[in-house]
C-alpha cells in the first residue's frame, strides 16, 4: 500500500473528519491516479485511508478514517446501505430522491439519485469512476437484499424488488464529450409568459 505523509499541522482537518487533502498539505508520497493510499501524519500516525489524485488540487479524497476498515467491495456495499438506510428513515415521499451525496455519505465522487424505479450513477472522480462496475453491483445487491421496511420505501413500485440499473457504462475521454446541439427552434411561447 503506498503512502501520503502530511506536512507537519496539515492533519488538523483530517482529524475532524473533513474528508479532503489539499495539495499543499502533502509533504512527500504519490500514487497512481484513483489508488487507495494510506494517509499519515507527518509522525508516522494513521489519519486516513484515501482516493490518491495527483493531478487535481484535492490530492487525497478520504474513504474512511478507520485503519482497519479494506477498501473493497463490502466497503462500498456497506456505505451504499448506510446511504439507503438514512434516505428511508428520511421518509421523502417522492419517487426522484438524491439517494448518495458523495462526502456526505463517505463516497466522495459518488451521486446516485432516483428517478421512479430508474438510478442515476454520476461518477466526478476517476477513483469512482474506476469503480463503477463496482458500485453498480453493489447498488444491485443492496436493493435486492433491503429489508422489508427500507424496501418498501426505496423500491415503492419496482418490478421484481430490484431498480432497474442501467449497466452500460460510458467512458468519456477529453476528445469524446458530445457537442453541444441547442434545441430547435419552436413557435411556442417561453415558459415565463405561460
Amino acid at each position: 500500500m503506498k503512502t501520503i505523509r502530511l506536512r507537519d499541522g496539515k492533519e488538523r482537518s483530517l482529524l475532524r473528519r473533513h474528508p479532503w487533502v489539499f495539495e499543499g498539505s502533502v509533504d512527500k508520497g504519490g500514487a497512481d491516479s484513483g489508488e487507495t493510499v494510506r494517509v499519515q501524519a507527518s509522525d508516522g500516525r494513521f489519519l486516513a485511508w484515501g482516493a490518491y489524485s495527483p493531478r487535481s488540487s484535492i490530492r487525497v479524497r478520504a474513504w474512511s478514517f478507520d485503519e482497519g476498515e479494506r477498501i473493497d467491495s463490502a466497503f462500498f456495499e456497506r456505505r451504499l446501505a448506510a446511504a439507503l438506510a438514512m434516505r428511508a428513515r428520511l421518509g421523502i415521499a417522492s419517487d426522484g430522491v438524491r439517494l448518495v451525496h458523495g462526502e456526505a455519505d463517505g463516497l466522495p465522487g459518488l451521486i446516485v439519485d432516483r428517478y421512479g424505479d430508474n438510478l442515476v450513477l454520476q461518477t466526478l472522480t476517476l477513483a469512482m469512476d474506476q469503480r463503477k462496475l463496482t458500485i453498480v453491483e453493489a447498488l444491485r445487491d443492496v436493493f435486492c437484499r433491503a429489508s422489508a421496511p427500507l424496501a418498501a420505501t426505496l423500491q415503492k413500485g419496482c418490478r421484481d424488488s430490484c431498480f432497474r440499473i442501467n449497466t452500460k457504462i460510458t467512458n468519456w475521454s477529453t476528445d469524446s464529450f458530445p457537442r453541444y446541439t441547442p434545441y430547435p427552434q419552436t413557435d411556442s411561447p417561453p415558459i415565463s409568459s405561460l
